[in-house]
């Protein structure tokens, strides 16, 4: 965990960027290869957390209540890489789709293919009208983000049976992952309305961009705060309600300083090294 324990998910971050290349060029070998080698790694991910479930006895809703305790489902999921993969892998295979997808609502379009069922319904629909199969694809991805946020708290129903226990386990991700990227599909080809304009809001697009920096930092704020108290904290609504709104400030403040500092900088300098590793290859 070492001294910063947050900072674990940059290296399972950096862990499945690692693959990536090897996916790519699979991809580009072999579409069919491309495909089966990120769904075969998926699945087995998959097993594996079946496994930590039904055989172990792993559960996500038994987590550490203090700093310092980690638990079996902790240790033996959440801060493994490969445990974490189906979010990555479905992300990969979603963009060799979308390659796929958009080359084919071209060639429709030009009128060099007949296209299939799915593609027809994009590239008959070039005003994006909210016709039956698009706003069916919405519900879908709204039932599985609703159902993943929120269907697996304790709040909400009793304790999980085994089986069940361990399909939120090992699905929850993964479903989560496929509803995000329901939607993305939806959004970029312009349907969406008032969400697609939301989320395109160049103040959306700031906070966007200070996210990542914001989870890295949101603990160290909140020790801080909370760590140097000398009496119990009172609870009440009003309370809750200013205190997250006065961290919630102060960590995207800190967020965006990291950002304008470090982020952007090397940004900046990782475009022009390969802009000009670019420009390289073309004079020649």
């Amino acid at each position: 965990m070492g001294c910063y324990p947050v900072a674990w998910y940059m290296s399972v971050d950096f862990l499945l960027f690692l693959l990536l290349p090897f996916l790519t060029l699979a991809f580009v070998k072999n579409k069919t290869v491309g495909y089966v080698v990120p769904l075969a790694l998926w699945t087995a991910s998959t097993i594996y957390a079946y496994w930590l479930g039904l055989v172990k006895g792993d559960s996500q809703f038994i987590f550490g209540t203090e700093v310092t305790e980690i638990t079996d489902y902790q240790v033996d999921y959440y801060f493994k890489a490969w445990s974490r993969a189906p979010v990555y892998l479905i992300g990969v295979l979603c963009a060799f789709f979308w390659l796929d997808h958009t080359a084919a609502v071209a060639d429709v379009v030009a009128k060099r293919s007949r296209g299939n069922w799915f593609t027809n319904i994009f590239a008959t629909n070039r005003k994006q009208r909210l016709t039956w199969p698009i706003a069916g694809l919405f519900s879908v991805a709204f039932v599985l983000l609703s159902l993943t946020c929120y269907g697996g708290q304790p709040a909400y129903h009793k304790p999980l049976a085994p089986f069940w226990d361990s399909s939120y386990l090992a699905l929850s991700r993964s479903a989560w992952c496929v509803g995000l990227m329901l939607l993305c599909f939806l959004l970029f080809q312009g349907y969406g309305g008032l969400i697609k304009g939301l989320l395109e809001n160049s103040v959306c697009a700031v906070l966007g961009r200070l996210t990542f920096a914001s989870y890295l930092l949101h603990p160290a704020i909140i020790f801080l705060v909370y760590g140097d108290a000398i009496v119990p904290t009172h609870w009440s609504p009003i309370w809750v309600s200013f205190s997250f709104l006065g961290l919630l400030t102060t960590v995207f403040l800190f967020a965006a300083v990291g950002f304008l500092l470090v982020e952007k900088p090397f940004a900046n300098l990782e475009r022009e090294l390969m802009g000009g590793m670019g420009a390289g290859k073309k004079k020649n």
